[in-house]
């Protein structure tokens, strides 16, 4: 397989999973108990992912990471319009682990248990 067939199987890998967390936020939100926390875990997932698959695109490497605005930064390398479009993004980041845990406040972000 030539390198571009394989950039473009890991950019649908990538797009494929983030399609998985967007439906299962989707469906979280369909359900008569809305579990916030397990919803923007997914939305976050999704991003997440969406931004990476346009980085393998550009060939831009990028550390594990969790953090939306670190890939936002990446990805405005290649589209400045990112960081202006996408900044208000971050807050996402708080929802890729912490809000899975004990200790951490939905209501200290402003949403609903």
């Amino acid at each position: 397989m030539n390198r571009n067939k394989i950039i473009e199987n890991i950019i649908l890998q990538w797009i494929n999973i983030a399609q998985r967390d967007l439906t299962a936020a989707e469906q979280g939100l369909k359900n008569d108990l809305v579990m916030t926390e397990i919803v923007c875990f997914h939305c976050q997932q999704a991003a997440e992912k969406y931004l990476k698959a346009f980085l393998v695109k550009h060939q831009i490497e990028f550390q594990k990471t969790h953090n939306i605005m670190t890939l936002i930064n990446l990805c405005s390398k290649v589209d400045g319009s990112f960081k202006e479009k996408l900044s208000h993004s971050d807050i996402l980041t708080d929802y890729a682990v912490e809000i899975c845990y004990p200790g951490f406040s939905l209501t200290a972000l402003g949403l609903r248990p």
